[in-house]
């Protein structure tokens, strides 16, 4: 870990995880990331199998959404956690966990954003919105969500045009908008 951020590196990515992400064995690994200040991405739910990729592709051990609320709350001080993919298929647990954990935030990648509807993600992130008003509540904004492309640059219009979609079937708010798209992203890695 140490060598990583000497080298430059600002974060770090888990997949394919060798043991639950609530693991005791994981949580000295999760403090040495908070300590140099190296946001984790955990890779949630399914992985793609692709034959480049080998055997472990396709699994679903050890990557859920309800394994980061102990990383978020059991380390020194909190871990800068972003939940990728929202979780996919555990989008309900994925969708409360930045309620749960103060220092986490979830990511729509993936397939997400188009196999699933704005109604289905207004359905996901019911709790957000306070009864009176219909706003995002203060506490579960999106601003806790980020936008992240991983899928070459040649797509990256389509995939704004997914969050686009969403983010008008939701009403969303220009500030809760430029979060998503970014803001939440520069407040993580100190790019502000």
């Amino acid at each position: 870990m140490d060598d990583l951020h000497a080298a430059g590196f600002h974060g770090i990515k888990f997949i394919w995880p060798a043991k639950n992400y609530d693991d005791d064995e994981c949580l000295p690994v999760y403090e040495r990331c908070e300590a140099l200040g190296m946001p984790a991405l955990f890779h949630l739910g399914i992985v793609a199998r692709v034959p480049e990729t080998g055997p472990r592709a396709g699994r679903l051990h050890g990557a859920h959404a309800g394994d980061l609320s102990r990383p978020g709350s059991r380390v020194v001080s909190p871990l800068t956690i972003i939940g990728a993919h929202l979780g996919n298929p555990d989008y309900d647990v994925a969708g409360r966990s930045p309620a749960c954990t103060p220092t986490s935030s979830s990511n729509l990648t993936g397939s997400t954003l188009k196999k699933k509807s704005p109604a289905f993600l207004g359905e996901i992130f019911w709790w957000a919105r306070t009864r009176n008003t219909g706003r995002w509540a203060t506490a579960c904004r999106p601003t806790r969500s980020c936008c992240r492309h991983g899928r070459g640059v040649e797509l990256l219009a389509d995939v704004r045009g997914d969050y686009e979609r969403v983010m008008d079937a939701l009403e969303m708010s220009p500030e809760d908008r430029a979060a998503i798209l970014g803001g939440t992203a520069a407040r993580i890695f100190g790019l502000e």
